[in-house]
């Protein structure tokens, strides 16, 4: 998943506790916080011109050497001014300040924080960063002024309306559990009209409906997309372009084969699928994964069902143009036919590496990967380096006879293995299989998980 980090600056020293439920975080534009900005007024009200100066050279040297020794003293004495009357002057002045915000955070169930959200329509917008989580109630027209200042927008269970406007200078986009849910139209819409996003996490927020027959939105800057939630990702997906060196990260907690199907029907969308070199999939009896990633972006895909198997990961790579792929990792599932494994392997020209781990289709792979003893037979994956296998328990005594069999066919053919690596039975096999295999490998190894 991915790691959010919320921009905070120097606004950190304005933290603003009220009956301990709202954090208030803030940025001025000039650099000083809310606290020192609080201070300064107070202070210039009750000294002469003499006084500002020295306490300008004061918050200047507080910022240069970050002593903050007296903020905690300042944030305990302004949260029980505001537990004592949230209509205080103190308030009030915080409330003028907004217009002057360059970042925002805001946090918890502030039933009494309208007023500052009304603040953020300035005429010459400055706030570059606005952070809400846990608004209980809707914030009416806060996307109808202009924001177009705005970076990063981070919204956490947040009633709020789309589409929202004048937003071309967007970057980050972090929308969690918001309400009402988004459809896909207004997301689609709203995308095309901020073309500078580089990260994007739609979590629990999309609903369920489908986007114009046809449309086709690009977001030639993207680095990084994250869709989480109950609702089938493919209806959105089918609608996005996704550049190459982007990384796509998907989960979802119901069966959607229509996602499936998206990869296989459009991968040109997703420009991240071209050229990926490192092939993963994990096949459990609750979840299952798969995750394909190269020079241009990564790929990955996690779903909470069961009915994923061996037999869905071999389609992927029949069906992908997999000749780049140079290691490939398959963990769980169920018995394939061995045609299915050929033809999924057979454009696998640059493999070097093949792991896989606690299967009961081990022993198909390794035929297929064992050339007949004609010239003219195909030897699949001629590059093959390293070999990885983690045997079912039921397996462990028939599969090093296979692997024989495989690595004296394969060295015949001027393809030898340099490593075959058996995990988790060492001391179970026959020294005289053990001694056989080390013929047709240069490197035979037993041993526990390690970093495979």
């Amino acid at each position: 998943m991915m790691q959010w980090r919320s921009h905070r600056g120097r606004g950190e020293k304005g933290k603003v506790v009220m009956k301990g439920e709202v954090i208030i975080k803030g940025e001025l534009s000039k650099g000083e916080s809310l606290l020192e900005k609080r201070k300064l007024r107070r202070r210039r009200g009750s000294s002469g011109e003499g006084e500002e100066a020295l306490v300008d050279r004061k918050l200047r040297r507080r910022r240069r050497s970050s002593e903050e020794e007296d903020v905690p003293k300042e944030v305990a004495k302004v949260a029980k001014e505001f537990a004592k009357n949230p209509t205080s002057p103190e308030l009030e002045a915080l409330q003028r300040t907004m217009g002057q915000l360059k970042t925002l955070t805001v946090d918890g169930r502030p039933e009494y924080l309208n007023g500052f959200i009304s603040h953020l329509s300035n005429t010459e917008p400055l706030l570059e960063w606005l952070e809400l989580d846990g608004f209980s109630s809707a914030l009416p027209g806060l996307f109808t002024r202009d924001l177009s200042s705005l970076h990063g927008l981070r919204l956490c269970q947040v009633k709020t309306e789309l589409p929202w406007r004048n937003m071309t200078n967007l970057t980050s986009l972090y929308l969690q559990s918001v309400l009402p849910k988004i459809s896909i139209t207004q997301l689609l819409d709203f995308f095309e009209g901020a073309l500078r996003l580089r990260t994007i996490a739609l979590i629990y927020t999309i609903s369920s409906s489908s986007g114009q027959v046809g449309q086709l939105v690009s977001l030639p800057s993207l680095k990084e997309m994250v869709i989480s939630g109950y609702i089938p990702c493919a209806p959105l997906l089918g609608h996005l372009s996704i550049p190459a060196g982007a990384k796509l990260d998907i989960e979802s907690e119901s069966f959607d084969p229509s996602y499936e199907n998206l990869f296989l029907r459009s991968p040109n969308n997703f420009k991240t699928l071209s050229n990926f070199t490192t092939v993963s999939f994990k096949l459990g009896h609750h979840a299952s994964s798969a995750e394909f990633s190269g020079s241009n972006g990564k790929v990955s895909k996690t779903s909470e069902y069961p009915k994923a198997n061996i037999l869905m990961a071999l389609e992927y790579l029949a069906r992908l143009d997999s000749s780049t792929t140079e290691q490939l990792s398959i963990s769980g599932g169920g018995l394939p036919v061995a045609d299915d494994v050929h033809r999924a392997l057979l454009p696998m020209q640059d493999l070097r590496t093949l792991m896989i781990r606690q299967c009961e289709c081990q022993h198909a792979p390794i035929h297929s990967l064992s050339p007949q003893p004609q010239p003219s037979s195909v030897l699949l994956c001629p590059k093959l380096e390293e070999l990885v296998l983690r045997p079912c328990i039921s397996r462990k005594k028939t599969i090093i006879q296979s692997v024989i069999g495989m690595a004296t066919s394969r060295a015949l053919r001027g393809a030898r293995l340099k490593t075959v690596r058996i995990l988790g039975c060492r001391g179970e096999f026959d020294q005289e299989d053990v001694l056989e295999l080390e013929k047709h490998a240069l490197c035979m190894e037993f041993g526990a998980e390690g970093r495979w």
